[in-house]
């Protein structure tokens, strides 16, 4: 842990510590060992030793367990388990898809959901403002600042980052791309332009809150906060408490979509293009002429239908504090 890491927990619990200290905080650390690209045991181990040195100076502040589990299932009986006993935080050390079934277990509840950010893309620790940095990471669990944050439901299902149709679900994954050729600020738009003369857009109808878009999309994401699948900023600037989901839609011929709409989809810059649309709205409902591929929060599934609604503030979440910042 780093000096500036300490300093930040220890002014914290100076103001904290006398209200903390009538009860333990108890928290529990889920680890997917296979999350990311380059997982391995050190980061295990990496994770575990930061923890444990953050903790040791407030013994009498936290009791935490360290569970590392390769099955989500597993993952999300365990949530429910800490949520049952009452306990103040799990923490998620792994990728999106894990965190996001975590985060359907904790919504609506008293227990908070931390993040340690281990998967390839990182897109809802990024989304929240999560630091990549491991150590910076365990400092916000334990920083006793939190927000509290949007998250959606999909045919039932809750969801905390994103649904996406089109060339976001046929492209290769970022593991499958071999990272030595192509640097990695290239990997996406990379294997967009080589998918996208082959793809097949299907005929679409999408409702958000009665305004109806009719089309045959190249892409389309559903979204909490302003990045989606793969890490693009697809609605720039929305916050994970807006208490609305942003809807955009790249409806464009493949020229210009490999010409001007790929080099300015990382950026955000695509906002305002010709065939390019972002709506906001409280349900999201999607027709498919024929079956789609859909990727909701990275787990994959074939739809004609589905219906997203999103559930204002109902997830308590460790983060940053910045002042005058709203989440």
């Amino acid at each position: 842990m780093t000096a500036a890491s300490q300093s930040s927990m220890t002014d914290t619990y100076k103001q904290y510590g006398h209200q903390l200290s009538r009860q333990i905080r108890r928290f529990t650390v889920l680890y997917n060992p296979k999350a990311g690209r380059n997982a391995h045991i050190s980061r295990r181990e990496q994770i575990g030793k930061a923890v444990t040195y953050a903790v040791r100076s407030l013994p009498d502040l936290f009791s935490w367990q360290f569970v590392e589990t390769l099955d989500t299932d597993a993952a999300i009986q365990i949530a429910r388990k800490s949520v049952a006993a009452q306990d103040s935080m799990v923490v998620v050390a792994g990728g999106d898809d894990t965190i996001s079934r975590v985060a359907a277990v904790l919504t609506g509840t008293g227990t908070a959901l931390g993040i340690i950010p281990c998967g390839t893309l990182n897109t809802i620790a990024r989304s929240i403002g999560i630091h990549q940095d491991l150590e910076r990471a365990v400092a916000t669990i334990l920083d006793n600042h939190f927000a509290s944050m949007d998250t959606g439901t999909v045919d039932g299902s809750a969801f905390m980052g994103s649904i996406a149709y089109g060339l976001d679900t046929v492209v290769p994954r970022p593991g499958k791309l071999n990272s030595s050729r192509i640097l990695s600020s290239f990997r996406y738009p990379y294997r967009l332009v080589r998918q996208v003369r082959e793809f097949v857009p299907t005929s679409l109808k999408i409702t958000v809150d009665g305004e109806e878009y009719k089309g045959a999309p190249l892409m389309v994401t559903v979204g909490i906060g302003e990045y989606a699948g793969n890490g693009i900023k697809a609605a720039p600037g929305s916050a994970v408490s807006a208490g609305k989901l942003n809807v955009c839609i790249i409806d464009t011929n493949t020229d210009q979509f490999v010409s001007r709409v790929i080099p300015a989809l990382m950026s955000g810059a695509h906002v305002g293009m010709e065939g390019v649309r972002i709506l906001k709205g409280t349900n999201v409902v999607l027709d498919a002429n024929s079956p789609i591929l859909a990727r909701v929060d990275g787990t994959e599934d074939a739809l004609r239908h589905f219906e997203a609604s999103i559930l204002p503030a109902s997830l308590r979440v460790a983060v940053p504090y910045v002042p005058e910042s709203s989440y």
